[in-house]
């Protein structure tokens, strides 16, 4: 369940810092693009490591008696 918070959450950072990227390059025009670029970026970077969590806690889980 970690994949799925840790994804929208890392998607929500990567689109503002997407926005904030296109606005200090000067080119507002392009910040619905580089939003979704970073957004998506950082969602899969989430994901990534959402599901390493996940992996994690449940290799500890099946270790104990």
């Amino acid at each position: 369940m970690n994949t799925w918070w840790l994804a929208i959450g890392f998607g929500a950072v990567g689109a503002g810092i997407g926005v904030a990227a296109a606005s200090g390059a000067g080119m507002p025009g392009q910040q619905p693009i580089w939003a979704l670029e970073s957004g998506l970026l950082f969602a899969i970077l989430g994901a990534i490591l959402g599901g390493f969590t996940d992996v994690v806690k449940a290799i500890n889980e099946s270790r104990r008696p």
